[in-house]
């Protein structure tokens, strides 16, 4: 009787975690496989062109296979509702990981990330922001990102750079402010692990950010 009872229970859990685990199999269905080329250029350059409805991920299906954590420190993705969601593309990185291209829209705001995906536990494990644009008539925010493989490294090298531009007014002035920043990060197994930046100016020259 003890037997069959732990039996019952192991059958049971197992069914959960079933139940509970991404559907990756239907989600990888809208991410085209990508080469892994030297230089991938993520980047926010249709403005104003509508994605069709044919091109989009059922949002039950792409938010439910996340989880809920990954994508909170996103603005504007609270009401998944109400966002677009388009797969642009699957990586393989090694034997064990891939990184998963979205792109998520929702009304003027747009954005990308890279999603690392483990193909031995079929979990998603960590998240970046590779492009992004938002802001309205004081200013704007704007993110581009590249995914370098260098030769004869092993390890990928993402740039990440950043322009902030913001409007005054002062009086009868009217005052313009750009930043400009850059991040390095490379990837440790399942995570996005940030970097040492020697030469700032540098890679603002050399990975130029216009909209």
């Amino acid at each position: 009787m003890r037997t069959t009872i732990i039996f019952l229970i192991s059958c049971l859990v197992s069914a959960m975690l079933v139940s509970c685990g991404p559907k990756e199999g239907l989600l990888a269905a809208y991410f085209p496989a990508l080469p892994l080329s030297d230089t991938l250029h993520f980047a926010i350059t249709d403005y104003d062109e509508e994605p069709t409805q044919a091109d989009t991920i059922p949002n039950a299906l792409f938010f439910g296979a996340l989880p809920p954590e990954m994508y909170a420190d996103i603005e504007y993705v609270a009401d998944s509702a109400g966002a677009i969601v388009l797969g642009r593309g699957r990586l393989r990185l090694d034997e064990r990981y891939e990184a998963w291209w979205v792109e998520t829209r929702y009304q003027w705001f747009q954005h990308q990330s890279l999603l690392l995906y483990d193909v031995e536990i079929k979990r998603f494990t960590d998240r970046i922001t590779v492009a992004e644009w938002y802001g309205g008539e004081g200013g704007q925010i704007l993110i581009g990102s590249w995914l370098l493989k260098r030769e004869g490294d092993k390890a990928l090298e993402l740039v990440q750079r950043q322009n902030e531009y913001s409007i005054r007014f002062m009086e009868d002035e009217v005052l313009q402010d750009t930043a400009r920043y850059v991040t390095l990060w490379q990837r440790n197994d399942g995570h996005f692990v940030e970097i040492e930046v020697r030469d700032s100016l540098s890679l603002i020259r050399d990975f130029s950010l216009e909209r």
